[in-house]
């Protein structure tokens, strides 16, 4: 059984969908910040329609999501600490 050619069209439709969810995790984790929502991975996942496992199989998405959370929300007021942004709103 031969393998396929690196240019098969099966090989491009993988590497587009590929593609397609790591930019669709990027989205979500901008998404997210822009919304001042707290930042788990399992909600990138869900956000992003992807398994969990994506963000922590490829060690970019990883890294990109540590990066983005622990960056502190920029409210109206400026950066808020992690209490204040986990506690319900007043």
């Amino acid at each position: 059984m031969s393998q396929p050619s690196p240019t098969s069209p099966l090989t491009q439709a993988r590497a587009d969908d590929s593609a397609r969810r790591r930019r669709r995790v990027l989205k979500a984790l901008d998404d997210l910040v822009g919304d001042g929502q707290p930042i788990s991975v399992s909600a990138v996942a869900r956000l992003a329609g992807v398994h969990r496992s994506l963000i922590y199989r490829h060690s970019d998405l990883h890294v990109a999501f540590l990066a983005r959370a622990a960056q502190p929300p920029d409210g109206p007021t400026g950066p808020r600490s992690a209490a204040s942004r986990n506690s319900p709103p007043s």
